[in-house]
């Protein structure tokens, strides 16, 4: 491994942050510890390369930081405070510290600090250490203040969400001339450790018993079973474990649950278990605001001589270990963020404006975006990326929200359904939000699509029956995140607006379905696809789904209208037609004829399922001459040949497989081939008639 020079550029550094897995963003250009501009979104996801590169090639900017959390790799950076001449004593607190917790060195405290401490770790430009630590099987915490005084913090944390500015950034506003942010000697960003989440809260524990054994106070309280500590408003972004973690003491989590405090030691103190008379010993051992441990194997439940912090024992105790049940009551009791509202009318902000240079301030939406990567051209419109037509172009785009309106059985959930099936094909996971069919319904289709078990795996099925309450949505971020998932299709855009107690033909709740539901899931940067009908009658139509005019104003990618140009049905062949209605980036109508007609979806049966394709649409469409030239070239060859395998066709005609299947379909559909079943389920082309013309479409329509 090459280190990088530390005297090197600063885009060098970048790459090399960038290259470790983290998500490296410049620092505000007025010299503030801040980050640049709109931030925000690259709290869920990282920007690419050349933006990134775009950005520090400007000369706009002298430093950068690293967004901690999920989009640098599950990492966590733990930080002493300086000066720079107390940070080599405080270093060796924090080792003084785990191996007096660890004197027999079964937990192995001491290796564990020493592994992080050598892994990737730089001093900052007021002095002070930090240590760069990624979690392996759980989510990083958020913002945590871990020790010191009421006056005077000693170490901490950037979590979740959180930035922290990092080498070769030069001094900030407020350091001394000439600092800079350096890595240590044999530091580097590929180095960082690698730890579990119980390792994490030893960690967590090392530093606070090391610097005071001071957190943020705490109220104490005498609960019931289960616990109910009294609550004060969250800051920043806490989830109810966390806030919960700093709220309640173990008293509170254990003795009603039965615990008896049995003794206590410098660091640790000791609880006999349930049914035990505490004269005959203690069962396990505790450190306030770290971890539980279990000695004794008479507790059912709780797993023995392992790290549980106070959230995974809450769960055991008082909610079988269900994590999901245990947040949602956390959350009914009172934890986590709490929105406050502002009173102060703008114009008090307006007169008498204030200047934030803390790295704590987030910036909202209302914040000013930096323009800087639009502007150099490294930001542009998105390309489509999902349902694929047969020659190439796809028609949908990730991270927007895009559409399918139509009449009842029009064939639009089938056209989901298809960019489903591509999706699942090619092993990517999809979440459909369903609520209008079954579970039986949407698989039973898929499998007649060709879908197959393996592929099916990574399909995630949710069917609501209740309204998006703060539990729903728990349960609903907690699926998207596990699954992923690049294509969320929500199935029954009215049913669902209804189900959350919304009125379709309000333009102000359609706005909120798009704000609470649509667009947080399409911030994931997954393509988000909403099935929707149109009035069934056609004087009433106007452009977008029935109800609000405000559901076509949500859409921020693509909206297609389907509609019925031959009928299909079981063993019957049919055809639909795609319309475009709207789209923001311009990208599909770019590929559609006379910049509306995007493709016509061709239904065939096959054995006892269906084949599905979507072909460019040929309404009076002028097709490019090497096209055309191609659709003859592959008609002549069958003349000459016929009964050709499609295997065989692949092998003599150039060009990609996807295309020649697709010019086959294409040109079956049109009657200009014949296909028969061949052995061992290949398929045979013969010679119908030339292709001289494209026929006259039939008529649609516009809606």
């Amino acid at each position: 491994m090459t280190m990088p020079d530390p005297a090197s550029p600063l885009l060098d550094a970048a790459r090399a942050w960038y290259d470790a897995g983290f998500c490296v963003i410049p620092s505000h250009e007025d010299g503030g510890k801040r980050p640049f501009g709109q931030w925000k979104k690259y709290q869920l996801q990282r920007p690419d390369w050349s933006t990134l590169e775009g950005w520090l090639q400007s000369g706009r900017y002298s430093g950068i930081g690293l967004i901690m959390g999920r989009a640098s790799g599950n990492t966590e950076m733990v930080e002493i405070e300086g000066p720079g001449n107390l940070i080599v004593p405080r270093v060796q607190q924090l080792f003084d510290m785990a191996h007096s917790m660890d004197l027999d060195g079964s937990l192995g405290l001491v290796a564990l600090m020493e592994r992080i401490y050598h892994g990737c770790a730089e001093t900052s430009a007021g002095g002070g250490l930090h240590i760069f630590i990624r979690v392996t099987d759980g989510e990083v915490p958020g913002n945590q203040k871990l020790a010191g005084t009421p006056d005077k913090v000693i170490a901490e944390t950037r979590g979740e969400g959180g930035f922290v500015i990092v080498w070769p950034t030069p001094a900030r506003n407020g350091h001394q001339p000439g600092a800079a942010y350096l890595l240590l000697p044999n530091a580097h960003p590929d180095n960082a450790a690698t730890v579990t989440a119980t390792e994490l809260d030893w960690i967590h524990a090392v530093f606070t018993d090391a610097f005071g054994g001071w957190r943020e106070p705490t109220k104490q309280a005498t609960p019931t079973s289960p616990p109910n500590i009294p609550v004060s408003a969250a800051s920043g972004a806490l989830s109810p474990f966390d806030h919960y973690r700093q709220r309640a003491t173990w008293r509170d989590i254990l003795e009603p649950a039965g615990w008896t405090h049995h003794s206590k030691d410098a660091t640790h103190d000791y609880w006999t278990r349930p049914g035990k008379d505490k004269r005959d010993g203690h069962s396990a051992s505790t450190i306030e605001d770290g971890p539980f441990y279990l000695f004794s194997s008479s507790v059912p439940g709780l797993p023995i001589q392992q790290g549980l912090s106070k959230a995974q024992v809450y769960a055991h105790l008082y909610h079988d270990g269900d994590l999901s049940a245990a947040t949602r009551q956390l959350r009914a009791d009172g934890y986590g963020d709490t929105i406050t509202s502002h009173d102060l009318p703008l114009a008090e902000f307006i007169t008498s404006p204030t200047v934030d240079d803390s790295p704590e301030r987030d910036r909202t939406s209302w914040w000013p975006r930096d323009l800087t990567g639009i502007i150099q051209g490294h930001e542009t419109e998105p390309d489509p990326t999902h349902l694929t037509r047969g020659d190439g172009p796809a028609m949908f785009y990730s991270g927007r929200v895009n559409g399918l309106i139509g009449e009842s059985e029009s064939g639009k959930t089938w056209v989901a359904l298809h960019a489903t099936s591509q999706e699942l094909a090619q092993g990517k996971p999809v979440i459909y939000l369903d609520f209008e069919d079954s579970a039986p319904g949407i698989v039973t289709r898929l499998r007649k699509m060709g879908c197959d078990d393996n592929q099916l795996a990574h399909l995630t099925y949710i069917s609501p029956d209740e309204s998006l309450s703060l539990p729903a949505k728990q349960d609903l971020g907690e699926a998207l995140t596990q699954a992923h998932a690049s294509l969320v299709i929500v199935d029954g855009f009215n049913a669902a607006m209804t189900l959350m107690g919304l009125d379709i033909n309000s333009n102000n709740d359609a706005t909120q379905f798009a704000q609470v539901l649509l667009k947080p899931i399409a911030a994931t940067g997954a393509c988000v696809i909403y099935v929707d009908h149109v009035p069934k009658s056609r004087e009433a139509r106007g452009k977008g789904g029935i109800g609000a005019q405000a559901k076509r104003a949500m859409t921020t990618g693509c909206a297609l209208t389907v509609t019925v140009t031959e009928p299909f049905g079981e063993g019957q062949a049919g055809r639909l037609h795609l319309t475009v209605d709207k789209d923001r980036p311009g990208k599909v109508r770019a590929r559609s004829y006379a910049a509306k007609h995007a493709g016509d979806v061709i239904i065939t049966p096959r054995d006892r399922g269906m084949h599905i394709s979507i072909q460019p649409s040929d309404k009076g469409q002028a097709v490019d001459p090497a096209e055309t030239k191609a659709r003859r070239d592959l008609i002549a060859h069958i003349k000459d040949h016929p009964g050709l395998s499609q295997t065989q066709l692949e092998k003599d005609i150039k060009g990609s497989n996807e295309l020649i299947r697709g010019r086959l379909e294409y040109l079956v559909h049109l009657g200009k081939l014949q296909v028969v079943n061949g052995p061992r389920s290949s398929k045979l082309y013969y010679f119908i008639e030339e292709l001289e013309t494209l026929p006259a479409f039939e008529a649609v329509e516009d809606e």
